[in-house]
């Protein structure tokens, strides 16, 4: 859509019919000149996800107390890197919820499988690991910390698979404060966020006392357009990694 026909649509007493399909500036992703396009939407904005749900809850382990590894048979491990600002009350932190089949308006399930990494006062970069049910995992919330407003990304967001067995790197996830700017249609995000995977060489070698996990490493492979039921009183958002395929 050109800038003259988002205007036409924009003036209109009455919006032309079509389908419903959402159309943002992905405003809370950090750019960067060597991004690729992001792919066109295939899908309207109230589809529904298509993996299984599971009912355990993904298991918080701090990276430097579990070696040597066990993962059960249903379980996998998942890693990332957590960089961003350093602030106390609350703190900056990413969370991942598992997928599940419940279309957007319904209220989301409570047991479903989720980790979080959220990032202590001590430090501005800490990598974190995750013994999780198997499952699809996608991007769901955020925040920069301190007094930003934190965000979820209920009308579509990333995705990767990590099924049993597997050893997963999400990569280092940038958080940056302050409003983003990215179209003139949106207003500014309160914060910024980046995910980078050219770390998985540095991240396989955090695992060299298993050398047997270390070697199934392998780099988290990530769908945008995943939605899931918004949380009311929450600001709701989508974002988009650029280059990534449309699920």
């Amino acid at each position: 859509m050109n800038e003259a026909a988002k205007m036409a649509l924009i003036s209109a007493d009455t919006p032309s019919e079509g389908t419903l399909a959402r159309h943002w500036g992905n405003s809370y992703w950090i750019t960067s000149e060597n991004d690729a396009p992001i792919a066109t939407p295939r899908r309207p904005v109230y589809s529904s996800g298509s993996s299984d749900p599971l009912t355990t809850r993904g298991r918080l382990s701090a990276l430097e107390s579990i070696s040597p590894i066990t993962l059960g048979p249903n379980e996998a491990l998942v890693l990332l890197t957590l960089s961003g600002p350093n602030r106390e009350r609350p703190p900056p932190f990413v969370m991942f919820h598992g997928q599940t089949s419940v279309p957007m308006g319904v209220r989301q399930r409570s047991d479903l499988p989720w980790f979080a990494a959220v990032m202590s006062r001590a430090t501005q970069t800490q990598t974190f690991a995750f013994i999780v049910p198997a499952n699809t995992y996608v991007l769901s919330n955020a925040s920069a910390g301190g007094n930003i407003p934190g965000a979820q990304f209920c009308y579509g967001a990333p995705g990767f698979s990590a099924v049993a067995g597997d050893v997963v790197y999400i990569g280092e996830v940038y958080l940056q404060a302050g409003a983003l700017q990215t179209d003139v249609y949106v207003p500014p995000a309160p914060f910024g966020l980046r995910i980078e995977t050219e770390g998985l060489e540095a991240a396989r070698g955090l695992l060299q006392q298993t050398p047997d996990i270390a070697t199934r490493l392998r780099k988290a492979d990530f769908q945008n357009g995943h939605t899931r039921a918004c949380v009311p009183g929450l600001g709701t958002y989508g974002i988009d990694i650029p280059g990534a395929p449309w699920r």
